[in-house]
C-alpha cells in the first residue's frame, strides 16, 4: 500500500510520519501495512448515511478478515524485528461501492448506495489502485462474500 499517494489525507500522512520516525530511531522494529478491513464497508455505510442515502467512495481494495490480521501481528512479534513487512491484504479486489450495497442487503437494509468520487490525490489513489498492496504482498483467504455470510449466520 502506498501511502506516499494519498500524501493530502490526513490519516496516511500521520501514519507515514510516524513511520519514517520509527526507521529514523535506530531502535529495532517491524512495520506492518495492511489494507481496509472487511467491517469498512459497514463504516462506510453509516458515515455515508444522509437521510435514505448513502454516499460511499469510489474505492478498489483487497479487504481482509481482522482475525487473519490478528494471526499476522502474532506471527510478526513473534519473529522478531524485521524492518517493513510485506503488505498484507485480502484474497481479491473489491470495489467499496459494490461491498457497501452486499452489505445493505445481507443487513436487510434497503437504501440507495451513491457512488462519489473523492476529489484530490487521495481520491485518485483509492480510485486508481494506488492503494492496494504491491506484487510481494501476503494475502489472507477469507473473502467479503464469506466474511459477510459468516457475521450475519453468528448473529
Amino acid at each position: 500500500m502506498n501511502c506516499e499517494s494519498a500524501g493530502d489525507y490526513p490519516l496516511y500522512a500521520g501514519k507515514l510520519a510516524q513511520e519514517r520516525a520509527v526507521e529514523a530511531s535506530g531502535i529495532p522494529f517491524t512495520i506492518a501495512r495492511t489494507t481496509q478491513f472487511h467491517e469498512f464497508a459497514a463504516q462506510m455505510w453509516r458515515a455515508g448515511t444522509r437521510g435514505p442515502l448513502h454516499f460511499i467512495p469510489r474505492m478498489r481494495t483487497r479487504p481482509v478478515a481482522v482475525r487473519e490480521v490478528g494471526a499476522r501481528l502474532v506471527d510478526l512479534a513473534e519473529a522478531g524485528p524485521e524492518g517493513r513487512a510485506e503488505d498484507f491484504g485480502g484474497p481479491r479486489e473489491e470495489s467499496l461501492v459494490d461491498m457497501a450495497r452486499r452489505y445493505a442487503r445481507a443487513s436487510g437494509a434497503g437504501r440507495f448506495v451513491i457512488p462519489v468520487g473523492l476529489r484530490g490525490a487521495f481520491g485518485r489513489a483509492q480510485r486508481d489502485g494506488s492503494l492496494l498492496p504491491g506484487p510481494g504482498a501476503l494475502h489472507g483467504t477469507e473473502t467479503f462474500d464469506e466474511w459477510l455470510g459468516r457475521v450475519h449466520r453468528e448473529r
